[in-house]
């Protein structure tokens, strides 16, 4: 009988201390995984026009050079838009003209198949399928430092990569401020 206590306590004791360390380990490696979780150099709220925010614009800077940009936006009517990167990180509602124009520091005509160059600020148009857009734009030509303090622009239109200055994008619907 003195045994059996004996065994029972021990492997009492073992389970507690086995359990204890399960946790203290699971909880340390789950640590170690979020303290891996890659964080964005810099990001931007997107807003509407309305000043409701309906997105988010991440950049993070590459080991190779360049940045990677991740978007997603809710709450857009479907269809092609513009978006450019505009000169400055001001998105004051409801037009967002304090953002100013396309950002263009080598002062180049609009538009990617204009035989003049074209905007640094001239990215790809975006599909929105069911009011959403969620993608992913490497820019290999730009750092985490000349970003800030820019912002990234939805128009209402696509943009014809042709047409100076803003390819007939129309209207600014929706910015974000890069910070």
């Amino acid at each position: 009988m003195l045994k059996t206590k004996i065994l029972l306590t021990v492997l009492l004791v073992s389970l507690s201390v086995i359990f204890l360390f399960k946790n203290t380990f699971s909880e340390e490696i789950k640590s170690q995984s979020e303290s891996k979780e890659i964080k964005p150099d810099l990001t931007a709220e997107i807003i509407n026009d309305k000043g409701k925010i309906i997105g988010k614009a991440e950049f993070f800077a590459l080991p190779q050079g360049g940045v990677l940009m991740k978007i997603n936006v809710e709450n857009l009517k479907d269809g092609i838009r513009a978006l450019h990167l505009h000169e400055k990180g001001e998105c004051k509602t409801p037009d967002f003209i304090t953002a100013g124009g396309h950002y263009n520091p080598e002062n180049k005509k609009h538009g990617f198949f204009n035989p003049e160059g074209y905007h640094k600020g001239d990215l790809p148009n975006i599909q929105v399928i069911k009011g959403k857009v969620s993608l992913e734009i490497l820019l290999p030509h730009y750092t985490i430092e000349e970003l800030k303090g820019k912002s990234v622009m939805i128009h209402e239109h696509q943009d014809d990569y042709v047409s100076d200055p803003a390819g007939h994008a129309g209207k600014r619907i929706a910015c974000g401020e890069i910070k």
